[in-house]
């Protein structure tokens, strides 16, 4: 019996595991490494955001009400039909070419290894990704609470066919019950195909660990979704690096791309990415339109919730770049998305400029 809280997940230990791991150019010196190298932030750096986070508004930080949630049926009557909808944060559910897919659904109340203290969340989880009739494919970009969430996958893993995740994540998955034959881990630029789809981890600059001493030991990565006419891409979290463009090179254009675009402060500015950095690294990846994700949900920096989007809005008319900030839950077709609202203007403290 293992004295590992469940939900701190696990080291890898597994001997193929191991195996395949040590195989990565990206693994040295015990641990996962970015492409780039740079300085870790001192730990006595991060206590300067203390203040900040202990005594700072939280007014400014959290929305003064529940941010609204489409509650709609997804019409999933048509396999081959192309949708999305966004559930907040990073939580995404994707049909295209008739593969499901969900993308690192967190259903929890806190991001945290406690029930009773860490970022609590905003609105509801939207809780149509429950309703579907098949889960073909659940994809993990790295292993942080904000992105695997072990209470959604205890209550969903029986469901979905496949899990595609970096190396190492396997370990956590096997840990929480799901079964090993399901879960297929892949290095920086390794492809696997299910049906019509076609799956790519690429890189991403950023770090993981679920507890302290286990940075690292998992790894990390962004995806990109190829099916026979549509190409997505979704970031994960990631500071800017130059890889964007050579994913653009290989993968681009794509159709749509999620791109992490809050949470972002000078202290890990090689972590997370500011506005301008997102923009910058959606026209690199060559996307036609881009979807912030990774904001609205969780109380994650100093900044206040609604500052990434007021200043994507503006970056994105400045620069000619077609975006959409989709409605919660929302059932959503590319062909829709000129009719779109800034729904989120509604919640915005009264002062607060967004013209």
């Amino acid at each position: 019996m293992s004295l590992v809280p469940k939900i701190f997940g696990k080291f890898p230990k597994n001997k193929q595991r191991i195996k395949k791991i040590k195989k990565s150019q990206y693994y040295y010196l015990g641990r996962f490494h970015n492409e780039n190298a740079f300085a870790p932030i001192p730990y006595w750096q991060v206590f300067k955001m203390l203040p900040g986070l202990l005594f700072g508004d939280k007014r400014k930080r959290e929305p003064q009400r529940s941010l609204p949630v489409a509650y709609e049926h997804w019409d999933t009557s048509d396999g081959k039909k192309f949708w999305w909808s966004w559930l907040g944060h990073s939580s995404l559910a994707i049909n295209i070419d008739e593969v499901s897919i969900i993308i690192d659904p967190v259903l929890s109340e806190r991001v945290s290894p406690f029930k009773f203290m860490g970022p609590k969340r905003f609105h509801p989880f939207p809780d149509q990704i429950f309703d579907l009739k098949k889960i073909d494919c659940m994809i993990v970009s790295h292993d942080h609470y904000d992105h695997l969430d072990y209470n959604l996958i205890k209550k969903i893993h029986h469901r979905v066919k496949h899990f595609l995740v970096p190396l190492g994540i396997g370990e956590h998955l096997e840990f929480w019950g799901v079964d090993p034959k399901k879960i297929i881990e892949l290095d920086w630029w390794e492809t696997k195909q299910i049906g019509k789809v076609k799956f790519v981890l690429t890189p991403a600059q950023h770090t993981s660990g679920r507890w302290t001493g286990a940075d690292n030991q998992t790894f990390w990565g962004s995806w990109v979704i190829e099916g026979q006419e549509k190409k997505l891409f979704y970031s994960g979290d990631s500071g800017f690096f130059k890889e964007w463009a050579e994913i653009g090179d290989h993968y681009g254009p794509f159709d749509v791309t999620f791109i992490q675009s809050a949470a972002y402060n000078r202290l890990w500015k090689y972590h997370h990415m500011t506005p301008t950095e997102v923009i910058e690294a959606h026209k690199l990846v060559r996307g036609k339109l881009l979807v912030p994700v990774h904001w609205s949900t969780f109380d994650l920096a100093v900044h206040r919730w609604y500052e990434p989007v007021i200043e994507l809005k503006h970056l994105a008319r400045a620069k000619d770049v077609r975006i959409m900030f989709p409605m919660l839950g929302k059932q959503n077709f590319v062909s829709r998305v000129s009719s779109e609202p800034y729904w989120w203007e509604d919640y915005l403290p009264k002062k607060t400029l967004t013209k």
